[in-house]
């Protein structure tokens, strides 16, 4: 049986949310895990933050961008008292084209299958970084 407590992001037609948080303010150091089919993209904005994703701890350091895939179980461990972080939650359907597209064969779909293997974390030499941090500002 599925235990999981799903909270729809946004609206039907803008299915997502941006969520700012600062260390002290709502950074919860006792975070539970949670598993939802939405896709998180994070920016560490200042500070560190240390997150366990599909059961691996990872270390994350101002400026670094990671992606949380769909389903997978993740929590917030810990962070340093300077942290602050933007997040965008989205549902695949803000993504998701006809089948036949090149774009839903190519990234959607192996996004949401979990056989996309991107990098576990952007930082500023990569290719795509600023990119991908010019929708986070």
């Amino acid at each position: 049986m599925d235990q999981r407590i799903y909270r729809r992001r946004g609206t039907p037609d803008f299915p997502m949310a941006f969520y700012w948080a600062t260390a002290g303010k709502n950074m919860n150091p006792h975070c539970e895990a949670e598993c939802h089919p939405d896709i998180e993209i994070a920016w560490v904005v200042s500070g560190t933050v240390t997150m366990q994703i599909s059961g691996v701890e990872k270390h994350f350091h101002q400026g670094d961008i990671f992606l949380i895939p769909p389903d997978a179980v993740h929590c917030r461990k810990g962070f340093s008292p300077d942290a602050g972080t933007r997040t965008l939650v989205f549902s695949t359907d803000a993504i998701r084209l006809p089948p036949e597209h090149f774009f839903q064969k190519e990234f959607v779909q192996p996004l949401i299958d979990g056989r996309l293997d991107l990098p576990p974390v952007f930082r500023p030499d990569h290719p795509a970084y600023e990119s991908i941090r010019s929708y986070m500002v």
